[in-house]
C-alpha cells in the first residue's frame, strides 16, 4: 500500500495524518546526538589503553574508568539501539507508503518497454510525469509531509557518523559495535527512502534546485568513497553503495525531468571516471545498473546542452566508451538485463545527429552491428530465464536494429 493506492486513499484524513505524524515524531529524535554523547562516555578502548592515545575530538580521561558504570552504559546502548530500530522501521514504512513495489516495477517496465522511432524524434517534449504524480496524492498527505518537515528529517538520517565516533564504538565492546552497525543500517535505509521521495514528488515540493544540489552533494562523496578491498565489497558496503547509487540515480532523473542542472555544476571528467571505475569494480548488478543510468543521465543533459562540463564532447566520448565496454562482458547472470539498460542509455544519449562524429570516432555503429547477432543468440538461449524482463530485453533488441539503421543512413557506419 502507498499514498496513491486505493486502500490508502480510502482511509480518513485523521488516520493518514496520525500515521505520518507518528513517523515524523520517531524520526525527529536526534539519534546522531545520542550516539555522539554515548561515544564520549564509553571507556577508553584497548588500543587507546596500550598507546595512551585518544581518538581525535575526545578528551582523555584523567581517572580510570569506573567498572560500576558498565551496566549504565549497556542500558544506554540498548536505549539507543531501540531508537535506531524504531527509526529504521519508520523509514521503511514511509518509503513503502510513498512508492510501493508494484508501482516501481510498473514504472520501470513502462520506461524500458517504449519502442523508439528515431526518424521522428522530438526532444523538445519534456517529461511532465512529476506534476501528475504529486497531484494524485491526497492534499492532506502533502500538507502533513510539509508541515512535519519529513523530507528534512529523512535527509538528516542520510549523514554518516563522524569517523572518530565510529572507531570509538567499534573498539568498545559488543554494545558499541551494535550501535555502529545500526547507524550504518539507518543511513542506508534513509537513502532508499530518499530515492522514493525523489521519485514521488515534484521538484518544487521537495525544495527546488537548491535542495536537489544539497542532496547531490550529500550523496556524491558516499558513492565515490567506497572502493572494494581486493575487488570484493563487504555486505554493509554493498548495502550502502546500492542505496547511495539508487538515490543518486533518482537525483539525476529528477534533474532530467525538471530541467534542473545546477546540481551538476563543476561535474568533471574525473568524476565520470570515478563512477565508471566504481561500476567496473563492484561486480553487482543493481549497483552497475544504477551507475549506468547516472552516467547516461549526465550524458543526456550534456547532449541536450543543459549543462556545460568542460569539453562536453570529450565527456560524451568517455560515456560512449564506458557504455560500449559493457557489451563485451560474458553472458553471466543478469547480463541481458544489464545490456538492455546499456543499449537504452546509448539510444537516449546519442539519439541526436549533432554527435555523429563521436559515434564515428568510437566506431560505435560497427561495434553494435557486430554485437547484434550475439545479442540475439543470448536472448534465444536465456529466453526462459528472463521471466518478466523478456519483453524489456526484446524491446531493446528491436530498438537496436532501428538505431543501427537510422545512424547508418546518416553516415555513422
Amino acid at each position: 500500500m502507498n499514498v496513491k493506492s486505493e486502500e490508502f486513499l480510502g482511509l480518513t484524513s485523521t488516520v493518514t495524518d496520525l500515521v505520518l505524524r507518528r513517523l515524523s515524531q520517531v524520526l525527529g529524535f536526534d539519534g546522531m546526538g545520542e550516539i555522539k554523547g554515548f561515544s564520549s562516555e564509553v571507556p577508553i578502548g584497548p588500543e587507546e589503553m596500550e598507546t595512551n592515545q585518544v581518538h581525535p575530538g575526545r578528551k582523555k580521561r584523567r581517572e580510570p574508568f569506573d567498572p560500576e558504570k558498565t551496566d549504565e552504559l549497556e542500558m544506554k546502548a540498548e536505549s539507543i539501539q531501540t531508537l535506531l530500530d524504531a527509526q529504521i522501521l519508520s523509514l521503511e514504512i514511509l518509503s513503502n507508503l510513498l512508492f510501493g513495489e508494484e508501482e516501481e516495477t510498473s514504472e520501470l517496465q513502462e520506461e524500458s518497454e517504449e519502442e523508439m522511432v528515431f526518424e521522428e524524434m522530438d526532444t523538445a517534449t519534456e517529461n511532465t510525469n512529476d506534476e501528475k504524480i504529486v497531484s494524485t496524492i491526497l492534499p492532506e498527505v502533502c500538507e502533513c509531509i510539509k508541515s512535519e518537515d519529513l523530507i528534512g528529517k529523512v535527509l538528516a538520517k542520510c549523514v554518516s557518523l563522524p569517523h572518530n565516533v565510529g572507531e570509538i564504538l567499534k573498539n568498545n565492546g559488543e554494545y558499541g559495535k551494535r550501535i555502529e552497525r545500526k547507524s550504518h543500517q539507518l543511513r542506508s535505509t534513509a537513502l532508499f527512502c530518499l530515492q522514493n521521495i525523489l521519485l514521488t514528488f515534484d521538484l518544487p515540493f521537495i525544495g527546488g534546485s537548491h535542495t536537489l544540489s544539497h542532496i547531490y552533494n550529500l550523496i556524491k562523496p558516499t558513492t565515490l568513497s567506497i572502493s572494494p578491498q581486493d575487488g570484493v565489497l563487504s555486505p554493509r558496503e554493498r548495502e550502502l553503495l546500492d542505496a547511495a547509487t539508487s538515490a543518486l540515480r533518482a537525483v539525476v532523473q529528477k534533474g532530467l525531468d525538471d530541467n534542473s542542472t545546477s546540481f551538476l555544476d563543476g561535474f568533471s571528467t574525473a568524476d565520470l571516471n570515478s563512477l565508471c571505475l566504481l561500476s567496473e569494480s563492484v561486480g553487482d548488478d543493481r549497483i552497475e545498473t544504477n551507475v549506468i543510468r547516472v552516467v547516461g543521465g549526465v550524458g543526456m543533459l550534456v547532449s541536450r546542452g543543459k549543462i556545460q562540463c568542460g569539453d562536453g564532447r570529450i565527456l560524451l566520448g568517455r560515456i560512449g566508451e564506458f557504455l560500449l565496454g559493457f557489451l563485451g562482458h560474458g553472458p553471466e547472470r543478469g547480463y541481458l538485463w544489464r545490456v538492455a539498460e546499456v543499449l537504452d542509455t546509448i539510444f537516449d544519449v546519442f539519439a541526436e545527429d549533432d554527435f555523429n562524429d563521436i559515434l564515428l570516432h568510437l566506431q560505435m555503429i560497427p561495434k553494435l552491428t557486430a554485437f547484434q547477432p550475439l545479442f540475439r543468440k543470448h536472448i534465444r538461449n536465456q529466453r526462459r530465464e528472463l521471466g518478466g524482463k523478456r519483453v524489456i530485453v526484446e524491446t531493446s533488441r528491436t530498438n537496436l536494429s532501428r538505431f543501427i539503421d537510422y545512424k547508418t543512413k546518416h553516415g555513422c557506419s
